[in-house]
């Protein structure tokens, strides 16, 4: 990651000579999802739009899937970084909506884009690289406000 600094190597090189193993590690952080989670990617995965040429990818996840899934809410966290792995994609936004029916927007940017910035014209916050928001507009009028703000990025 980006902010990833010297002293973080440093700890886990201290961590692994005392017996910490790596692999451990991984597997327990990035390998443990539930059938529901992956049901869950699924589902949010074939919502994928890709705008602006490919450069910004949308996906949206409403309650339903939630349900259907049987997963959790926050097993849906780390799908806004799929679609940053392509090469070619430089935003992502998540649409996602809990089982209260708030819907939220979470952006990510790999920097062309300062994310909070956007986040912060809808009344939310975050950094240049991850930011989100409330969405107090319906689904349409949110995403359609959130494209035209990034649309000066990728004309």
């Amino acid at each position: 990651y980006p902010k990833t600094t010297a002293l973080t190597f440093e700890i886990a090189r201290d961590l692994v000579s005392i017996g910490v193993n790596p692999n451990h590690i991984h597997s327990k952080v990035y390998e443990s999802n539930s059938v529901s989670s992956l049901l869950l990617q699924s589902k949010v995965l074939s919502t994928l739009e890709l705008l602006f040429n490919d450069r910004v990818a949308v996906q949206t996840m409403l309650k339903e899937v939630i349900v259907e899934s049987g997963a959790l809410y926050e097993e849906a966290d780390q799908i806004i970084n799929f679609p940053l792995r392509s090469e070619k994609i430089r935003v992502s936004i998540f649409f996602k909506q809990n089982l209260d029916g708030l819907l939220r927007c979470s952006l990510r940017s790999k920097g062309l884009v300062d994310v909070a910035e956007i986040a912060q014209s809808f009344g939310g916050g975050g950094h240049k690289t991850a930011a989100g928001f409330k969405c107090r507009l319906s689904l349409e009028e949110t995403k359609k406000a959130v494209l035209n703000k990034l649309k000066p990025y990728f004309i």
